[in-house]
Formats: C-alpha cells, structure tokens, sequence
C-alpha cells in the first residue's frame, strides 16, 4: 500500500454560485467545473452544451487531394487496401472505412499486421499487397513516421494515401495525401483525434463534408475506438464520443451486439467507463494474445450467430489475458523477493523470460499502480528485450529514455507511457543510467497522485447528487469521472468481501452514518481499527439493486485524519535516499535516527500485537499519533531486524517478533552506526 497524493481543488464557491445560475446546474456540479477550470458562464456552457458540431473535415490539411484520391479510386474500380493497427482504435478504424467504402461500391479489403510484425507498414506485406493487384493504399492510426515504407510501395507500382493522428517530424512521408491533426499546416483546431476520429472525418469528406451520415452511421463504432485510445474526452472527442454512446444503445451492429453480450452490457445505460472497462479489453485482447482480424471480423459480420461466437473466442482471449496478468505480476513478486532493494529505485526497471508483449503495458500501470514509481517492463527472448513503460505526472518517460537512449535499439512515446527495444546484455547499464538520470533531476520523485475535485459532507452524498453528475460525461481523459474528499469519518464495522479480496466499511460522522467498498482491501491488509478517524478520496455512483438506488461509494485512498502529506513524502524520500545509499544532509540528522525510547516504542507496538501484516507502509498509520515521522519508524523496524528482534519479509509484507530474544545491544547496528557518522 502505497500512499498517493492528493491535490485538492480550492474552489471559489463564488465563482460556483454564478455558473449555478447563469447555466441552470446544481451547485454541486458548478463547483467540480470550476475545480476544472470551467469557471466562467462562457467556459462551462461552451463544455456542456450539445449543440457542438464537428468542424469543416476539409480545414484538415490534405483531406480534399485524400476525398479525391479515394474517390478517384472507386469510381475507377481500383484495388484499395486499408493498412490498419492491431488495437482498439486501429480496429475501429479499419471497420469504419472497410464498411463505408464497401457500402459505396469500392473495391476493398483490409490488411492488420500482427503483432509479431510489429506496428504500422512493413516491406514484406507490401510486396504481398502489390503482388495481389493494389493500386492504392490508405493507412489508419499509423503511416506517419513510414518514410522507408512509403518510398517502398511506390516502387512497388502503389500509391499511398496516410491518415494518422500520431506525432509528425519535420518532414512527411511520400504520399498522395496525409491527412494528420498534427501537421504544423493543419488548419484544424482540435489536434486531440484519435485515429478513428480522423477517419470519421474522412468519410465526412467523402459525403462532401456531410457529418450526418457518418455520425448515424459510425459513431458507435468511432466512440469505442476513442475511449480505447485514451486521447482526451474534450472538445470534439466529446462530441464524438456522447454522440456515439447514445447509437451504441440502438445499434445494428451485429458484433457491438455480440461483444455487449457477452460483457453483460445489454440493456445497460452505457457510459464511457462501461465502453472502457468492458468493451475495449476484450477487443484490443484479440489483437494482444491472437489476430485483431478476429475483432475486425466481428465487427463486420451481418450474422449474429457469426458475430456471437467470434465475440465468445474474443472474451476467452481476455480472460487469458487477465491470467497472463497475474502471472507476470507473480513473477515480478517473486524477482522483488530476492532483489528487493529494488523497492527503493527511482525507477523500476524489471525483465523476465517471454513476457508477453501484448501484456506487459497493461501490467506496467498496475505496478505503478502499486508501488507509485515510474517503472519500465522488459520482456526478454535471447538477446534482445522488448519493453513498455508507465509514469507519473511530472516525470517525463520520454526525456528519461532520452537521456538513457545510448542503450536502447528503439523507443517511442509520451509523458507517461513509452515503448521501447533494448539488448539484454544492457539491461543493467540502462537501469543505472535511467536511475541515474532521475537522481541528478529529481532529489524528492514526483508521486502518484489523486486530482480532487471536491470535499464533500455527507449530507450531499444523495442518488439526486450523483444523477446531477451526469451532465458532465462522458468521462475519460481530461474529464475522469469525479473524485471527491470525505473527511473526518470514524471507521465503526469492517466486513470481509468476496473471501476478503475487498472490505466494506460503515463510516460515522456526527449523525451521518455511510457505508463505502474498498476493492483489493483485504481485513487483513487494512492499517486502521475501529474507532480509527479517517479521510478518504472516493468516487460516487449509483448502485441499482431490486428496482430500488443507492449511492455506491467506492475508496481509492485512505489516511489518518491530520495526516500531514508533505511531511510524510519528504520523510519517505530520506528513507529511501538511506537504502538506495545516498548521502543524507547532517542537518537532518535529529529526523533520521530514531532514539532508543522511539524504537522502544515501535518494537513495543510490534510486540503487542504479535508482529504485523499488511503492508510495511501501514505501521507508520498505527504509530501516526506516536509523533514519529514515517523514516524514523523505518529506521527503527530496520536496526531492531538486524539485530535479530524483527523478521521483516523480503517484500516488506510481514512483520515477525522474535519469541525469547537474547538481549540485545542497539549500538552493535550497522546501519545506526552508519547514520550516526553522517
């Protein structure tokens, strides 16, 4: 368990109040879109009203040589093949154009590498494609940085027209058009589509700038494909996205029909974290474990029955993936066990034989999930290693490969997520480097961190509350569903859940009685007691059960009421300076090293209560109103095992007191030695 921040909104009840009478909303939801920035009338009506239209497709550099290519192409007869990606939003892509261009009697096909081909063009299946009689290529979610490739399927005989919504350089590839939001001559002013929001302005193109048809038509599929993609819900992703929803609930398609199905989404009203959680995993799993063919097959099957059984293969593959998971996550268990001074990096950087490469980037943000650091998975097979990569907010993945990149064959990506090739032999060096590189930039690491939209009091914790919230999806990137701040509860009954994988808790405040879950809390995990006062961040929604509704409050963090969050980070980052063996400032000497009467009372906590178990992290919470800081209740608990009071597990899990000690001498630590000499 590993505390996160939390950035709390200061909001202007001012300033709420306005936007409450001038747009005709509660105060309540005034008060999180000004937490957001939407402080002024203008601001928040231009964010929530639905009379928002796409902007002109033809303002996008190239789309009109792109329509008039294409359409030169079906009129002619000539072969044309889509060249998709194997994810959500290259998927939908696919779909989208393939059913618009068949509809229009073009002679089409589609080509989606496999994985194991790697992402975007590639010579071999052009030579293929050319081979089989193409005329011309179209590429969704990919082409841009396809120079080579490019080159390669004009002399083939082909010509090629890019649609992407990835980063540009400084040049573009050879083409008939590239039609891309990032172009720096891109007159469009929303550079945030995802690949299927680029084509659904294709198609617009190609009905003269007509949206209507292509909205009806293809937003159902371009609102799954912008949600897998995680790019912004603002603007005209919005737009698509709310629009696509309301078709997904009417939808023809026989394999969104399937998929919600199978998902036990049918009949549901579907919101942007019901597409995301149940949706999107099952279609990318297609294209992670197996062929994204099997997605794309599905969702253009006329056939039901078709559709149905592709979509039950589908979901086997997502449960498979969900296993490969828990695996890996295994795995990296039991690689910290025995090297877990690991746990104090900068930057975790982890490798294991033939981790699955579809996988591991889902893994990699369940570890910095876990363990609030920037970490970096790597999957080894002989002598090279494929990685992917999570970070934190304020801590750039792809300045730090930069900076490292004399060791990497090849890497890409953003902020907070990046891909990358590497030796294996250099897995060591490129370890230390990118460690080296957060430590010369970074004295205290940028933590994981809750944004906050609100504190709340219970009394406006109501079904009313929640359905006013509505107004404001969908929710995704940039518009995550709210989180909010409960304060001083007092924790009055825990109930195991599920063979106590979660813990419901009923809360008290004054005469305010709530109940809330803690998913992957287990009792015992969970540092408080009864009677215990707590401040917690939650989420809030509505729970349906027998006709009748209810508020479900879900916990994502947890603290001791007066928990003093700056305190306890900068505490930790000197703990951790300490294992990592870096030098420790003299004048913080008095907040390092524990007197003996202070690991006297850490071990008598211990002793009392037989050792501990649950998180190590949790030790500081039942010593809060001790007054020791959380390095020195570290130090203690690291001294009393090296003198052999303490057995600590490798993974800092467990706490064991030594029955029948002999006596011993705190002055024969080496690590208070150490300390003391600083």
């Amino acid at each position: 368990m590993a505390f996160k921040k939390w950035n709390i909104s200061n909001v202007s009840k001012e300033k709420a109040k306005i936007l409450a009478d001038e747009c005709g909303i509660s105060s309540f939801v005034a008060e999180i879109l000004v937490a957001r920035g939407y402080d002024t009338p203008v601001l928040a009506y231009d964010f929530l009203s639905d009379d928002h239209e796409l902007e002109d497709p033809f303002v996008m550099a190239d789309m009109q040589k792109a329509a008039e290519r294409i359409q030169k192409a079906v009129d002619a007869s000539e072969k044309i093949v889509i060249y998709g990606d194997y994810d959500c939003d290259g998927v939908t892509s696919t779909v989208a154009l393939y059913t618009y261009l068949e509809s229009v009697g073009a002679d089409v096909s589609y080509h989606i590498p496999e994985r194991e081909e790697g992402y975007g063009l590639n010579a071999s299946s052009l030579e293929k494609l050319a081979g089989q009689g193409t005329v011309l290529i179209i590429t969704v979610d990919n082409g841009i940085s396809a120079f080579k490739e490019c080159e390669r399927a004009y002399e083939l005989g082909m010509q090629v027209v890019i649609t992407d919504h990835h980063q540009t350089g400084e040049s573009l590839p050879m083409a008939e058009a590239v039609v891309n939001p990032h172009r720096t001559d891109c007159g469009s002013s929303f550079k945030d589509l995802c690949g299927v929001g680029v084509v659904l302005k294709l198609i617009a193109a190609l009905e003269g700038g007509d949206y209507t048809s292509a909205l009806d038509c293809f937003s159902d599929i371009a609102a799954i494909g912008t949600i897998g993609d995680v790019v912004p819900l603002v603007g005209e992703n919005r737009i698509i996205v709310k629009h696509g929803i309301s078709m997904l609930e009417m939808t023809e398609n026989a394999g969104i029909i399937a998929m919600l199905e199978v998902a036990k989404l049918s009949g549901k009203q579907l919101t942007s974290e019901m597409i995301a959680f149940g949706i999107v995993p099952r279609i990318n799993a297609a294209g992670r474990l197996s062929s994204a063919k099997m997605a794309v097959e599905m969702l253009l099957s006329e056939d039901y029955d078709e559709a149905y059984s592709l979509a039950q293969k589908i979901d086997e593959l997502n449960k498979s993936r969900q296993k490969m998971e828990q695996d890996i996550l295994g795995e990296i268990d039991e690689f910290l066990t025995k090297e877990n001074t690991r746990l104090y990096d900068r930057v975790m950087v982890l490798s294991g034989e033939n981790w699955h490469h579809g996988v591991i980037g889902i893994v990699s943000a369940k570890v910095l999930e876990r363990y609030s650091k920037p970490n970096i998975l790597l999957s080894v097979d002989g002598d090279e290693a494929r990685g992917s990569a999570r970070s934190v907010e304020g801590f750039s993945l792809y300045h730090a490969l930069v900076a490292s990149s004399e060791y990497l064959t090849r890497f890409g990506g953003h902020k907070q997520a990046a891909g990358m090739s590497i030796q294996t032999d250099d897995i060591k060096a490129f370890a230390d480097s990118i460690n080296q590189y957060a430590g010369e930039n970074f004295d205290e690491m940028p933590q994981y961190t809750y944004q906050v939209d609100k504190v709340i009091k219970a009394e406006e914790i109501t079904v009313e509350t929640i359905e006013d919230m509505n107004i404001l999806q969908p929710f995704g990137t940039q518009n995550q569903s709210p989180l909010f701040m409960l304060k001083n509860f007092r924790i009055d009954s825990i109930y195991p859940l599920t063979e106590n994988k979660h813990i419901r808790l009923k809360l008290i405040s004054g005469k305010s009685v709530l109940y809330a879950l803690y998913f992957g809390m287990s009792t015992e995990r969970f540092p408080y007691k009864l009677g215990d006062t707590v401040d917690m961040v939650a989420s809030l929604d509505i729970n349906t059960y027998n006709g009748k509704e209810s508020v479900s409050i879900k916990i994502k963090d947890m603290r001791p009421t007066g928990f003093m969050e700056s305190k306890f980070f900068a505490a930790k980052n000197i703990y951790e300076k300490i294992k990592r063996g870096e030098p420790i400032d003299k004048k913080l000497k008095d907040r390092v090293i524990p007197t003996r009467d202070e690991v006297g009372i850490v071990y008598k906590f211990l002793a009392e209560n037989k050792g501990y178990a649950g998180d190590i992290d949790g030790t500081y919470i039942q010593l809060y109103k001790s007054g020791l800081n959380y390095c020195k209740i570290r130090v203690a608990i690291d001294i009393l095992e090296e003198i052999g009071l303490l057995i600590v597990s490798p993974l800092k899990d467990k706490v064991e007191v030594i029955k029948n000690p002999e006596k011993k001498d705190l002055q024969s630590s080496v690590l208070l030695q150490q300390l003391q000499r600083v």
